[in-house]
C-alpha cells in the first residue's frame, strides 16, 4: 500500500469535508438555533481542517499509484467521512444515544441508503435534518468524484480512483480529462437537483422541505423531515414531481452528457435504458392490474403505482400511500425492483440494470451452448460483444453479492429472532433502500445489528471490493 499517496489524498479530502460542514452550520444560523447546535458542526470542522492541513504539509502528493491503492483510498475515504459525519449526530442530545447510532445515521446518508435511527425526525433541528440530506447529495455521485471535480491537482491515473468508486460493471470515460468529466457530471447533477427543488417549491412544499426532498431524490436516498415521509403532504403534485425526479436520477448520467453536451441522439440506442424502461412499464402494468379492485379512483391508483415503482426501482424509498395494504404479488414485484435497482452510472443502488441484463444474456447463452455444444455464440450488450472476462466478472460479483447477503443475514439473526424482520433489515440496507417496514426507524435494533447493517450499507454503495480489500491482510504488506 502506498501510504504517502493515501495520506496525502486523505489530507485534501479532509479539508474539503471541513468546508462541506459549513453548510449545515449556516442553516443553523439562518434558523437561529442554539449556539451548541451550531458548534456541533463548527468545532468538528475546524479539527478536521487542522488534521487535513497537518497531513498536507507532512506528506507529498504522489501521482504514482496502482489499482489496489485506489480501491484502498476509496474505502478509507468513505469510512472516514462516515465517522466525521457522525460527530454532529452524536453531539445532539436526543435520539442518537451511542456512537453506533450516530455512525449508522451518517453511513445511511453518505451511502444514500436513507435508513434512520431517529424516532421523531420532526423534532430534529433544521441543521441536523439538512446534514442528513446533504450527505445523500454528496454520496450520490461519489465523494471522490466531487473531490476530483473541485480540486485542481489531479493525476492522469485518477480514472482508477473514479472507477473504484463508480457503480456498475463498467466505467465510461466521457471526456479526455478526469477532472473535466467530474465537473461535467456534477454540473448535470446540480442542475437537475436545483430544478427538482424549484418545482417542489412552486408546489405544496416550503423552501426548506423542497431542499430536503430534492436532495433526497437526487441522491436517491430518501431521507425525509416528516415521520410519514411524502405521505404527510397528501399532495399529488409533489408525488408526480418526485416520481419523475427519482426516475431521472436512476438513469445513467452519461446519457445526459450525450444528450445535452454532445447533442447526440445515440443515447436513444442505449440498451440498458430500454431494458430499464421495459422493466418499469411492465411492473406498473402488473401492479395496476393487481391493485385495481382496491382503489375507487383511477387517478389516485395511477399516481400511487407510478410513485411506488419509481421509488423502489431507484432505491430512494420515499413512502407515499401505504403499500403494505397491497396484495403480496405487487409487493413481491416492488421487492424485485429494489433488488435490481437503477442503471449503472446513476445515483441509484441495487444490483444495477446492466448487471441484470448481462446475467440474463450470459445464462441464455450458456443454455444455448448446452443444447448445441458445437454452436458458436456471443453475448452482445450496447452494440458491443461482451468478452468472457466481463461475463465472468459479473457472475462472480453476483455470487459474492449473494454470499455476503446470507453472511450478513446470519449475523443479524443472532440479535433479531424474526425471519422477515432480519430479511427486511439486511435487504433494504444492503441494496440501498433504507425502508424498514413502512417508514419505520431502526432505533430498536441492538448495537451489534446496527454496526453490521452500517457495514452492509457501505458494502452495497462501494460494491463490495474496496471494503474487502481494506480488510485483506495483503493490503498492508510492505512492497
Amino acid at each position: 500500500m502506498n501510504k504517502n499517496f493515501i495520506l496525502s489524498s486523505i489530507a485534501r479530502l479532509n479539508m474539503m469535508f471541513a468546508g462541506l460542514m459549513m453548510f449545515p452550520f449556516l442553516v443553523g444560523i439562518i434558523y437561529k438555533e442554539p449556539l451548541s447546535y451550531r458548534l456541533n458542526f463548527l468545532i468538528p470542522a475546524i479539527i478536521i481542517l487542522l488534521i487535513g492541513y497537518i497531513l498536507k504539509i507532512k506528506t507529498t502528493f504522489k501521482k504514482t499509484f496502482n489499482t489496489k491503492d485506489a480501491l484502498t483510498l476509496v474505502a478509507l475515504c468513505w469510512i472516514l467521512y462516515s465517522l466525521f459525519g457522525a460527530i454532529p449526530f452524536y453531539l445532539y442530545p436526543n435520539d442518537f444515544n451511542t456512537f453506533f447510532d450516530a455512525f449508522f445515521e451518517s453511513v445511511a446518508g453518505f451511502s444514500t441508503t436513507g435508513a434512520t435511527i431517529a424516532r421523531d425526525v420532526e423534532s430534529l433541528p433544521h441543521s441536523l435534518i439538512f446534514w442528513r440530506s446533504f450527505g445523500q447529495f454528496i454520496g450520490g455521485l461519489g465523494i471522490i468524484s466531487l473531490t476530483v471535480a473541485i480540486l485542481p491537482k489531479q493525476s492522469k491515473k485518477s480514472t482508477m480512483i473514479l472507477k473504484a468508486e463508480s457503480v456498475g460493471p463498467t466505467f465510461g470515460k466521457i471526456t479526455p480529462r478526469v477532472s473535466e468529466q467530474s465537473k461535467v457530471l456534477y454540473t448535470i447533477y446540480i442542475t437537475m437537483t436545483l430544478i427538482t427543488i424549484g418545482l417542489l417549491w412552486i408546489g405544496d412544499l416550503n423552501l426548506f422541505d423542497s431542499i430536503i426532498y430534492g436532495l433526497g431524490a437526487a441522491g436517491t436516498g430518501g431521507f425525509a423531515n416528516k415521520d410519514l415521509s411524502i405521505g404527510y403532504y397528501n399532495s399529488t403534485y409533489t408525488e408526480i414531481i418526485l416520481a419523475i425526479s427519482m426516475f431521472l436520477f436512476s438513469v445513467n448520467f452519461n446519457i445526459y452528457y450525450a444528450a445535452f453536451f454532445k447533442k447526440s441522439k445515440n443515447f436513444l440506442k442505449s440498451e440498458e435504458l430500454k431494458w430499464y424502461l421495459i422493466m418499469l412499464l411492465v411492473s406498473m402494468v402488473l401492479i395496476f392490474a393487481n391493485t385495481f379492485n382496491i382503489y375507487e379512483r383511477l387517478g389516485r391508483q395511477m399516481v400511487d403505482v407510478v410513485f411506488a415503482v419509481t421509488s423502489m426501482s431507484s432505491t430512494t424509498g420515499y413512502v407515499g400511500n401505504n403499500t403494505s395494504a397491497w396484495p403480496i404479488f405487487s409487493r413481491i414485484i416492488l421487492a424485485g425492483l429494489m433488488y435490481i435497482g437503477g442503471m449503472a452510472g446513476s445515483t441509484a443502488g441495487g444490483l444495477k440494470m446492466s448487471r441484470f441484463v448481462l446475467l440474463v444474456k450470459s445464462a441464455s447463452n450458456q443454455f444455448r451452448m448446452t443444447i448445441n455444444p458445437n454452436r458458436i455464440t456471443v453475448v452482445d450488450f450496447e452494440e458491443k460483444t461482451v468478452d468472457e472476462r466481463i461475463q465472468q466478472s459479473v457472475m462472480s460479483y453476483f455470487i459474492i453479492h449473494i454470499l455476503i447477503f446470507f453472511a450478513l443475514f446470519a449475523i443479524v439473526a443472532i440479535d433479531i429472532n424474526d425471519f422477515l424482520e432480519v430479511f427486511t433489515a439486511v435487504a433494504t440496507t444492503y441494496n440501498g433502500l433504507g425502508q424498514f417496514g413502512e417508514a419505520q426507524s431502526f432505533y430498536e435494533l441492538r448495537e451489534t445489528s446496527k454496526f453490521v447493517l452500517s457495514f452492509a450499507m457501505l458494502l452495497g454503495r462501494l460494491e463490495i471490493y474496496p471494503l474487502l480489500l481494506l480488510l485483506s491482510p495483503s493490503t498492508y504488506k510492505r512492497k
